[in-house]
């Protein structure tokens, strides 16, 4: 039985006329006789007398006690509608520490506001975020490496560099400044990526900094004191100078370009593929209107 059978014949007994029922549901009255005749061959019972020469119908015994379990029916079909949509539009995100202050927060916030979608945002290593898009326990996720994962795609999204932040009480504009300027002693100290572990280490060595810290929420609270200094991705200073001014050097000899990715499943479930799809498509106008994306992209 299907749901239009269920709802023709609700609405024929709260109208007690084909006629009524035919315009409500945009049916001619044949093809509301026909419906309720294929839900009684269904049912093998008769559930309302025909009276020729009435417009009303009477409903049997039957039909009394069969309506209880059409309204119920017809009650929890709206509940299954309402959870395909919510679930149609609901997808579960996870992003890196080092994007999860500003970059991915704005993306959701304006998918949210664009597309009403729902969304759950996690925090997870890239490694794990392979394995979950992969095993589909995440739709999507942002991630700091490009990885050939069977049933995964891996987009490059956003391309980031570096500048040196110290706080003080007037910043001015950028300093153009050779990284030898600062003491490695004082500097508060963030793994972004291998390629900058690498580049940071071929010029300081390895553990030669004030403290080692895993997100710039942590950092804040060291920067404070006096010539403690940071070198940070530059979509990281509005989180930095929310709180306190700070002043800004621009690396003659930079780190190398840190690229971030975004994955996403290979065979999406067709229930939230669309939300999917609008998520990434925002996405990737974020990233080009902020002068984010990559070369080639």
């Amino acid at each position: 039985m299907d749901h239009d059978l269920f709802e023709t014949y609700v609405v024929l007994c709260e109208t007690g006329s084909i006629t009524k029922t035919a315009d409500l549901l945009y049916k001619t009255q044949p093809a509301i006789s026909a419906r309720i005749q294929q839900l009684e061959n269904e049912l093998g019972c008769t559930l309302v007398h025909r009276e020729k020469g009435k417009k009303s119908i009477i409903l049997t015994p039957r039909g009394e006690a069969f309506l209880k379990t059409a309204q119920k029916f017809i009650e929890l079909y709206g509940e299954i509608d309402e959870t395909r949509f919510f679930l149609s539009n609901s997808i579960t995100i996870s992003t890196i520490g080092s994007l999860s202050a500003t970059l991915v927060p704005d993306i959701c916030n304006r998918v949210i506001s664009r597309h009403h979608t729902k969304m759950s945002l996690l925090v997870y290593q890239s490694i794990e975020a392979y394995q979950m898009v992969a095993n589909k326990q995440l739709d999507l996720a942002f991630v700091s490496t490009s990885s050939e994962v069977p049933g995964v795609d891996c987009d490059a999204l956003f391309r980031l560099d570096y500048v040196v932040v110290q706080a003080c009480e007037q910043p001015g504009p950028p300093i153009h400044t050779p990284l030898d300027r600062f003491d490695p002693k004082a500097e508060i100290y963030q793994r972004w990526n291998p390629a900058f572990d690498t580049w940071h280490n071929s010029r300081f060595g390895t553990r030669n900094y004030l403290i080692h810290v895993d997100s710039c929420n942590v950092m804040k609270q060291f920067l404070q004191q006096p010539g403690s200094w940071a070198i940070v991705q530059r979509s990281n200073l509005p989180e930095l100078t929310r709180e306190f001014p700070v002043q800004i050097y621009e690396l003659l000899d930079p780190p190398p370009t840190r690229i971030c990715y975004l994955i996403s499943s290979a065979f999406p479930d067709h229930l939230n593929a669309l939300a999917i799809r609008h998520f990434k498509e925002e996405a990737y106008a974020y990233s080009k209107e902020n002068g984010l994306l990559p070369s080639g992209v």
